[in-house]
């Protein structure tokens, strides 16, 4: 199983978010009446609400962990810190966000003013879209990387890229000695595909900081032009000792399919 150690998620309370959202007295009553609530509206124009909950580790225990909620008065709500393994992440994400708008409606039925209205607003209000926008991971590889190698065979890689979008890929050279195949891809037998974007400043930030191309599961044997075409950009941050940050991925299955990548993508680049 593999660990996600940030998740970001949106939802909205109003089934009908166009045309619904809270009024000025009830985002005042939910600011005053909300559990572990904060707003500073010359600050930031949302209410920001903390939950804090038992949470799984990476060492397969339980903490509490606290999950921060942005609730704007459109009724949308934007939810990181949520954490888990990838099995169990929708739910642990279904779960806060219900106890986000159970807090919420406690706050509505709480406040003073409002009356019939306020009480309404309160009972129609529910978890509807609930999207995943980004997903957080790390993994460890065997050994030391050397980063500058690597960068080297990116910089190759998206020189190829850009060449064969701009001939249709009609020229062809070998630049096998810096990692990259004479396809135009990488030499690792992996699901990445491209590189979207790299840069290395060890001066600035101890990592490379790159942005590869990840076919999905359905399109291996297609021709890699048209797998660059539909692939999905995965973000990663690659340090010397062998630690890499992923992040970019929307969903757990191209998380999954990511971390198993990584690690055969990078045996080449070993220090």
């Amino acid at each position: 199983m593999y660990y996600v150690h940030n998740c970001t998620a949106t939802f909205t309370f109003f089934a009908h978010h166009t045309t619904t959202q809270f009024s000025h007295d009830q985002f005042l009553a939910l600011a005053r009446h909300g559990i572990c609530t904060e707003y500073a509206p010359w600050r930031f124009h949302a209410i920001v609400m903390r939950v804090r909950r038992a949470q799984p580790t990476p060492h397969g225990g339980m903490a509490n962990a606290t999950a921060t909620a942005l609730l704007f008065r459109s009724g949308r709500v934007v939810l990181t810190g949520v954490r888990g393994w990838h099995l169990t992440l929708q739910g642990a994400i279904r779960r806060i966000a219900l106890r986000v708008c159970r807090n919420v409606q406690l706050a509505l039925r709480a406040a003073a003013t409002g009356g019939r209205q306020q009480q309404r607003t309160a009972d129609s209000l529910g978890v509807y879209r609930l999207t995943t926008c980004n997903l957080v991971s790390t993994l460890q590889v065997p050994n030391r990387l050397d980063i500058e190698l690597l960068y080297a065979a990116m910089l190759l890689q998206r020189r190829r890229m850009q060449r064969d979008n701009a001939n249709n890929g009609s020229q062809h050279v070998n630049d096998r000695d810096a990692g990259v195949n004479d396809d135009g891809g990488f030499s690792n037998n992996t699901a990445f595909v491209g590189v979207r974007r790299c840069c290395l400043d060890l001066s600035t930030f101890p990592a490379l900081r790159c942005t590869l191309l990840m076919v999905p599961t359905g399109r291996v044997h297609e021709q890699q032009t048209q797998q660059q075409r539909c692939s999905v950009p995965v973000t990663c941050l690659m340090f010397i000792s062998g630690r890499v940050i992923v992040t970019g991925v929307r969903h757990v299955a191209q998380m999954r399919r990511a971390l198993q990548n990584i690690t055969p993508f990078l045996a080449n680049y070993e220090r």
